[in-house]
């Protein structure tokens, strides 16, 4: 469960920190009472390609082209890291949260699936490293990683940044039975005594049972002292969550990563179209 959460593992290389990404992560970690471990991923196959000795560098000012000195780039990506690293200690201290920092030479992919991470550790990783679009090279083959896979990977909760994060304010939660509910509201009502408002969607097939789910919704909240605006989706689709998201500015979503209307497929669309962040929980 989220709120049992005491270490956030935030994943960074040289395109994926930015300002609002981690005043994003610092503040969530500043309403969870957790700790923040940045992972800088270095490019390990930039590297390898440097050190072909046919490899070489066309630069951005005037066409002329050089060797790719696998030294120089070593010495960028050590001062890349070290920017990252000032930018979230700097970012911490702003939120009074504690941060620790490390470096990585493999990939995400086979740090997860090397590493033992406790179940209440928060995952969060940016597109850019996660990589877990779905597309097809030349062969037929899919590149990239699978937000299932990731899940696989990685036993607790998962947050998945988008490429370039946008202005939203919104905090959305999407709930489609009681225990989502739970699950989904353990965060929010962190959140909310920070001062955001938040959007509740209810996603439930059946329209009875999204009733019922509504009157509950609505009594925890009044029972929880919180203010939410509550939208039951009909039909509950992902098509009409799309629409309904593209008509708001979400900051960040968050739902349980077993939601049986919104798959895996659609949630890299969600992140991309809203450019906003999501938070998958686990149901355990």
């Amino acid at each position: 469960m989220i709120n049992h959460s005491r270490k956030i593992l935030l994943t960074l290389n040289e395109g994926a920190s930015n300002a609002a990404t981690l005043d994003l992560v610092a503040e969530f970690a500043a309403a969870i009472h957790a700790d923040i471990d940045g992972l800088f991923i270095e490019d390990k196959t930039l590297l390898d390609i440097a050190a072909l000795p046919f490899t070489r560098e066309i630069r951005a000012h005037g066409l002329q082209s050089g060797q790719l000195e696998v030294a120089t780039l070593e010495h960028q990506m050590r001062m890349l890291s070290g920017a990252a690293q000032r930018e979230l200690k700097s970012c911490a201290q702003r939120w009074k949260v504690q941060c620790s920092f490390s470096t990585s030479g493999t990939g995400i992919n086979q740090w997860l699936g090397a590493e033992q991470h406790i179940q209440s550790t928060l995952c969060i990783l940016h597109k850019e490293i996660g990589n877990w679009g779905k597309r097809s090279s030349p062969g037929g083959l899919r590149n990239g990683t699978s937000i299932a896979e990731l899940l696989e990977k990685h036993p607790g909760p998962l947050m998945l940044l988008p490429r370039k994060q946008g202005a939203g304010r919104e905090l959305i939660g999407i709930v489609h039975d009681q225990r989502s509910l739970k699950t989904v509201l353990n965060p929010i009502e962190n959140l909310v005594k920070r001062g955001h408002q938040p959007v509740i969607i209810l996603l439930c097939e059946d329209p009875p049972e999204a009733e019922k789910l509504k009157r509950k919704l609505i009594r925890t909240l009044t029972e929880k002292g919180l203010q939410a605006s509550v939208f039951c989706l009909e039909p509950a689709t992902q098509e009409s969550l799309l629409q309904f998201i593209n008509q708001h500015s979400p900051k960040l979503m968050i739902l349980e990563s077993n939601n049986p209307i919104i798959d895996h497929s659609i949630l890299n669309q969600l992140i991309e179209t809203a450019r906003s962040p999501v938070l998958l929980l686990r149901d355990n």
